[in-house]
């Protein structure tokens, strides 16, 4: 009796384990991809693919667009069939996919089919690696994952600071450090698609029993859009998305029309980044002291204040104030969001709710 109590908490352990490394590990290494992408492909669509102002926009809009088609689509899907591990690491790996084909489209309306196919698998790793980190945890989950998912800024803040020093020194090899526009930029969605990929391979097998495996049942949407605060918040989060995801797609061109480049781009990053991972760390332990509407309340105000002062800055110096602000954003509204998530929907439906 006793040797299959030791087995037994050897089995656990063994996947407590296996836990531990691999949540963490998912985070950095797809948030590292997302360091690439996110604050350059602007600069990359606009002067190395010949993507016009109007056209830029439109590309850029696909993006929420294909996030509220594909989100559910896929959170559903992980609910219904209680797969989320394996149905996030199948989205990551489609999502890599279109990223690595990105840079090689000639024109702009394959450029946009192709970015509209990676945003469709690419705008639900987020919710879905969530939802998977939060059954992982179990009911450690809300004191806990802010822990886990600050590993993801220190990947983004590692490869955000580390791309335009390595992209420099590989033109200066290569006799194009005066070349115009910027070459080897689209060298940035191969890289996103290699840290995808590494991550899906890593959250695929993510051990998950009891209720991190529970299947939703016919008509359990319907019950969770008649969940009033959960309603609330997906109306307030749609709104706060709408207004104030805009600047943060276009802050690489308010640099470079205060004077910067993408060095620039990455240095403003950096101090973000910093404050962006204490705040997130601790994001939990704040949510457990004051409960995560505060949170979130506090995170959407921060974001619009960042914005309000951004615009108003008088050259690239005065931009830095302002754009710290982004931990809070980060931490409040985005983290405090996802732990109310967790408290208010059944366990069946994390997938879905957090989408």
């Amino acid at each position: 009796c006793s040797s299959a109590r030791r087995e037994d908490g050897a089995r656990q352990n063994s996947c407590h384990l296996r836990r531990v490394w691999r949540l963490p590990a998912f985070w950095f290494l797809y948030m590292a991809g997302l360091g690439l992408v996110y604050p350059f492909q602007v600069v990359w669509f606009e002067q190395s693919a010949g993507v016009t102002g109007q056209q830029l926009g439109l590309i850029l809009a696909l993006r929420p667009l294909m996030g509220i088609i594909g989100q559910p689509t896929f959170g559903r899907i992980a609910d219904r069939t209680g797969q989320r591990g394996r149905v996030l690491g199948v989205v990551m790996v489609c999502a890599a996919l279109f990223y690595a084909a990105l840079p090689w489209m000639t024109s702009v309306v394959a450029i946009g089919i192709v970015f509209a196919a990676a945003a469709f698998f690419g705008t639900s790793v987020m919710s879905l690696g969530t939802s998977v980190s939060m059954a992982a945890l179990g009911s450690e989950s809300s004191a806990r994952f802010g822990r886990v998912r600050a590993w993801g800024t220190v990947g983004y803040a590692i490869l955000l600071v580390a791309f335009p020093r390595l992209l420099e020194r590989w033109r200066e090899a290569n006799g194009l450090q005066d070349a115009p526009g910027e070459p080897g930029l689209g060298a940035l969605f191969m890289g996103m698609a290699a840290f995808c990929l590494i991550a899906g391979i890593v959250i695929f097998s993510v051990p998950l029993r009891g209720a991190g495996q529970a299947r939703s049942r016919t008509g359990d949407l319907g019950l969770l859009l008649a969940h009033r605060p959960y309603r609330r918040l997906l109306v307030l989060a749609f709104l706060a998305h709408a207004l104030l995801q805009g600047p943060i797609q276009f802050l690489p061109l308010l640099v470079s029309d205060r004077g910067g480049d993408l060095t620039d781009v990455a240095n403003l990053w950096l101090p973000m980044l910093v404050v962006e991972t204490v705040l997130v760390y601790f994001s939990s332990q704040a949510a457990a002291r004051f409960g995560p509407k505060p949170l979130i309340l506090v995170g959407i105000g921060a974001d619009g204040l960042r914005w309000i002062l951004t615009l108003l800055a008088p050259s690239f110096a005065w931009m830095w104030p302002a754009q710290l602000l982004h931990g809070v954003v980060i931490a409040g509204f985005l983290i405090g969001g996802a732990i109310y998530v967790e408290q208010v929907v059944p366990e069946r439906l994390r997938s879905t709710g957090q989408a």
